[in-house]
């Protein structure tokens, strides 16, 4: 019986002290070029939301002009594809990107938005310092439910259907989260129906 109780305690432990993100995250993690934000003014990417609790929306920010002002960069959300929908949102931070090593990812707050799932929405950054720019991927389509845009209307971005290098972080839906949790209590109680039968 203290197994057992040691084995939910731990289960439920685990649950409640691991990132909400847990299974609820649209990542796209290649690239093969750069681009600075304010040539390309906005620049962004579409997705198609999977989960209805938005947390976060991260690009891969690096300082490709470390002399420039270290600007604040807006990143705003859209609702459809492009930038004239609705605004969903808009976060302002100054984000801390390298000149050196791999290209890491910075994440905005945007937890209290609510999402549709299966509806495209466009996530765009805009700057006034040539300091920062994002990493896109040009080879292939590594996100098959959206694609990097900017603001020509011709896009100067390399490649066939490029995409940036993003994370989308959303809450799962509840169903998603019962799921889990049956699951664990199910394991938990394994060892006392072996012995039981």
């Amino acid at each position: 019986m203290k197994s057992i109780l040691l084995k939910t305690t731990l289960a439920v432990n685990l649950w409640f002290t691991a990132p909400p993100s847990f299974g609820a995250t649209i990542i796209q993690e290649r690239f093969t070029h750069f681009a600075t934000i304010s040539s390309f003014d906005p620049i962004g990417q579409t997705f198609i939301a999977e989960e209805p609790t938005l947390l976060s929306i991260a690009f891969s920010f690096y300082a490709f002009n470390p002399g420039a002002p270290n600007s604040p960069i807006t990143m705003t959300l859209y609702l459809g594809s492009g930038f004239d929908g609705p605004i969903v949102d808009s976060v302002t931070q100054t984000v801390q990107a390298s000149g050196v090593g791999l290209p890491l990812f910075f994440d905005f707050d945007f937890s209290g938005n609510n999402l549709l799932v299966g509806t495209t929405y466009t996530a765009a950054v805009t700057t006034s310092s040539a300091r920062n720019g994002v990493f896109y991927n040009s080879v292939g389509d590594a996100y098959l439910n959206g694609q990097a845009l900017e603001s020509s209307a011709t896009s100067n971005l390399e490649g066939m259907n490029p995409d940036l290098r993003f994370r989308i972080t959303s809450v799962p839906e509840p169903s998603t989260i019962a799921i889990l949790i049956l699951g664990g209590l199910l394991f938990c109680l394994r060892p006392w129906w072996r012995r039981q039968s």
